[in-house]
């Protein structure tokens, strides 16, 4: 990946809908960009959860503390000779818990700061992929051979609350997912409409599970396919490309009408399954 690719247009939906205007998200996406270039990163960009929009800010300041509030910033992977767009929805970006090593020489106050970061790590040196990035890249690298791809997430905000028992995840607070038409549907939707993708794979059956709402079902087809409703774009559902997700990932590529697709890995074959299927609706 030559560089971080965003324009003015999506900096403007993503501050609209989840910051006050003019808080400088174009900077973390330089800083984002510089640390794709060094694979470093001399100091974190973060914002108060105080300069969130009202319904986000709402949620992580109101009933119980809450802590490691993240987004992945959406990138946009582009291929100069794909005339066709696709896009990637996962559900959130998931950073490790409080506790972690991966916080401990970073001066970010977790209770009361937001940190960014990209889809799927993205961002890290693709060649030389360590750990979950080599994973990552088996599933990426077959789409954007063929297309130009944009990576983003349903829920732009991940945050944990605090509780007496543990952490409970955003994802799994009614009053948070339930913001759907309002915020997270509205901000998705101004994607949507940006890249004008010429088809969507939904990662995961909880993001598909919270697209819900948007989508008309076609039944009665081998390969799970959707349409956003109002929009003319079918929906790819795959499972998710993680290495929690082996089980559903494991009955999916293994099932028998695909087996003349050969690949190295799962992710890699589930990358060539849906370009297969995009290929004839396309």
């Amino acid at each position: 990946m030559n560089s971080i690719l965003y324009s003015k247009d999506l900096i403007s939906i993503l501050e609209e809908g989840l910051f006050y205007p003019g808080i400088g998200i174009e900077e973390a996406y330089k800083q984002l960009d510089e640390y794709r270039a060094r694979q470093r990163m001399e100091v974190d960009f973060v914002i108060s959860k105080f300069e969130l929009n009202s319904p986000f800010r709402g949620q992580v300041t109101l009933d119980s503390p809450t802590t490691t509030h993240a987004i992945d910033l959406p990138i946009y992977l582009r291929n100069d000779f794909a005339e066709l767009r696709l896009m990637v929805l996962a559900m959130d970006s998931l950073p490790p818990e409080p506790e972690s090593i991966h916080w401990q020489k970073r001066e970010i106050n977790l209770q009361t700061e937001i940190c960014f970061w990209a889809p799927f790590s993205l961002i890290d040196d693709w060649n030389h992929p360590v750990g979950s990035m080599k994973s990552n890249l088996s599933f990426f690298k077959p789409l954007v051979s063929q297309f130009s791809v944009y990576v983003t997430d349903i829920y732009k905000l991940f945050y944990r609350k605090i509780e007496a028992h543990g952490y409970v995840l955003s994802n799994q607070i009614s009053s948070y997912t339930h913001l759907e038409d309002k915020v997270h549907f509205e901000i998705l939707n101004r994607e949507i409409d940006l890249v004008k993708p010429t088809a969507i794979i939904v990662l995961g059956k909880a993001a598909l599970e919270a697209l819900s709402t948007n989508l008309l079902p076609n039944k009665g087809l081998i390969f799970p396919e959707y349409q956003i409703t109002n929009f003319p774009c079918r929906v790819l559902a795959l499972p998710h490309i993680s290495g929690a997700a082996n089980g559903a990932k494991s009955k999916f590529v293994k099932r028998p009408e695909f087996d003349f697709i050969q690949a190295d890995s799962w992710n890699g074959k589930l990358a060539l399954m849906a370009l297969h299927q995009l290929g004839f609706w396309l």
